[in-house]
């Protein structure tokens, strides 16, 4: 005699970013205890790739219409100082 298990059909998830953002949240609290869930974390960094794609892709179509605003202001150059210990490192 053999059972049957009949599975409910997969719902289907809607990729919105309320969705991505619980992703997120969910990789930043499961990336605190990293060995105990490497699995876990794979299909969520999947996931959070597969909605990404989808809330995020661009066709040669749409490309076209999405235009950078023009520059506004003076360059700004950025610097940091870094002290090197010259005792230590003479060169």
């Amino acid at each position: 005699m053999t059972t049957t298990i009949i599975m409910p059909e997969k719902e289907k998830i809607e990729s919105t970013p309320e969705y991505l953002a619980q992703l997120l949240k969910d990789k930043k609290t499961i990336a605190t205890m990293p060995s105990l869930f490497q699995h876990a974390e794979r299909l969520l960094d999947d996931e959070i790739s597969r909605v990404r794609a989808t809330l995020f892709q661009v066709t040669s179509g749409v490309q076209d219409s999405l235009v950078l605003p023009e520059v506004s202001g003076a360059p700004v150059q950025l610097s940091e100082k870094l002290f090197v210990p010259s005792k230590e490192y003479p060169e």
